[in-house]
């Protein structure tokens, strides 16, 4: 699963849960793709949830605000998203996913393989 996919299938959850969070918890697990693998922490606590995809992006959610804020720990800055951007966000992966799935399922192959389709190199 890609980074994008998982950041937006975590906020997706936190979105639609209406749970408060009360108890503060840390998750640590190992994922594996590709043929590597990566560390991932998750953290929850305030009422937010935070994960650490790597050690250069943190996505904290806050479902009280109905917000999710993007950290880029090597430049310094942040990105907040409300719930007007993040439905804009859900509705483009729909439209994606439409798009994919009319495709013929040859063009669906090509664009599915982490080094073809959208913007990647193809294999010679």
């Amino acid at each position: 699963m890609s980074k994008r996919t998982s950041v937006v299938l975590l906020a997706l959850a936190v979105s639609c849960s209406t749970a408060v969070v009360l108890a503060d918890s840390k998750i640590e697990y190992k994922a594996t793709e590709g043929g590597g693998s990566s560390l991932n922490t998750v953290l929850i606590g305030q009422g937010k949830v935070r994960s650490d995809a790597d050690q250069n992006t943190s996505v904290v959610l806050d479902p009280a605000a109905a917000s999710m804020t993007i950290l880029d720990h090597g430049k310094k800055t942040f990105t907040r998203i409300g719930r007007p951007e993040l439905q804009q966000l859900i509705d483009l992966v729909k439209q994606m996913d439409e798009m994919m799935a009319s495709l013929p399922p040859e063009a669906r192959a090509d664009g599915a393989e982490p080094d073809g389709g959208a913007g990647g190199a193809r294999r010679p």
